[in-house]
């Protein structure tokens, strides 16, 4: 059996730092707001204590590339009820039409961020062009219960759209404030999307999205897009909805790039914080210089954007 424990060292000497309690849900909540990061990268928050149908939401955020979030926080464990509790928050907010979710959405702009403000316009734009309102459930408290895993893990087998943190918390050194540690159990739609016991395969989920953009007249700009970034090993080109999502291999369900095709071309959007994450080597000055975020209107441009993306990522020193 593992045991682990947690020290601070001061002057070569180790002090045990011993685990503690959070005083209340709302100061999780206070934490979070400051910090999203604490439970995913590229979270914004949009609402606290969003109200839907009698039912209140602690947290309502929206993360790359469109996505919208909805985090139930626990001081203690998150449990089971946690599970049911944001299932259901995911599926009220799904029931919403688009004009009830930008009403929503409008009613906290004013505490949003402006990097919020542009997450939330790019997710309402995605929707207006149909592609489906994407909703992702966040778990998180100060450990986890074996029950509320073996049913996240049972979700996954259906590529659920589900991430699980878990939080300890200790007393600092000082006395004053906590030290927290995270540990994630989150979706990964990697672990189905070559498998032929998944709903569908990977294969036959590009299909759609090629057959998508050949109705949009951009199947071959999304096609060199994709050739472009297949040829680099340490992306993953993942079928999104109506488009592609790049994500780095090491984590299949993270955002680093979006590309779907439109009538007027091939929109495509990218995150330079999350590419210099997961390649710190990276040439951020360059990856500047490429616009973040543009619709192409040639099959040539679109390639030639990926490419220069793709090239940085691979230029990077394999021990970072």
């Amino acid at each position: 059996m593992e045991d682990s424990s947690l020290w601070y060292v001061d002057d070569g000497a180790p002090h045990r730092l011993f685990g503690t309690v959070v005083p209340s849900e709302g100061v999780l909540e206070d934490w979070v707001q400051a910090e999203p990061s604490l439970v995913a990268h590229g979270l914004e928050v949009v609402r606290r204590q969003l109200i839907l149908g009698g039912v209140r939401l602690d947290l309502f955020c929206v993360e790359d590339p469109g996505t919208w979030v909805v985090i139930e926080l626990k001081r203690h464990n998150a449990s089971r009820e946690a599970l049911m509790q944001g299932v259901d928050y995911a599926a009220r907010l799904s029931e919403l039409t688009i004009e009830e979710l930008e009403r929503e959405v409008t009613r906290g702009e004013s505490t949003m961020s402006p990097a919020g403000r542009e997450l939330v316009a790019r997710a309402l734009d995605r929707e207006r062009s149909g592609e489906g309102r994407d909703i992702r459930i966040v778990l998180a408290g100060l450990g986890t219960n074996e029950d509320l895993r073996r049913m996240v893990r049972y979700m996954e087998t259906f590529q659920f759209p589900i991430r699980v943190c878990s939080f300890s918390a200790y007393t600092s050194p000082t006395g004053q404030g906590f030290i927290l540690s995270r540990a994630t159990e989150e979706d990964d739609e990697s672990k189905g999307v070559e498998s032929t016991s998944s709903t569908t395969s990977y294969d036959e989920r590009m299909a759609v999205v090629l057959a998508h953009a050949d109705s949009m007249g951009q199947r071959e700009a999304m096609e060199r897009v994709i050739a472009a970034f297949t040829s680099n090993d340490r992306v993953f080109v993942r079928p999104y909805k109506r488009g592609i999502m790049i994500a780095p291999v090491a984590a299949k369900n993270r955002y680093l790039a979006y590309i779907a095709p439109r009538t007027n071309g091939v929109s495509e959007i990218f995150a330079v914080d999350a590419i210099q994450e997961f390649f710190p080597g990276v040439d951020v000055e360059a990856l500047r210089r490429v616009p973040a975020k543009l619709v192409l209107t040639t099959p040539d441009a679109a390639q030639s954007w990926a490419s220069s993306i793709s090239d940085a990522i691979a230029a990077v020193p394999i021990d970072g």
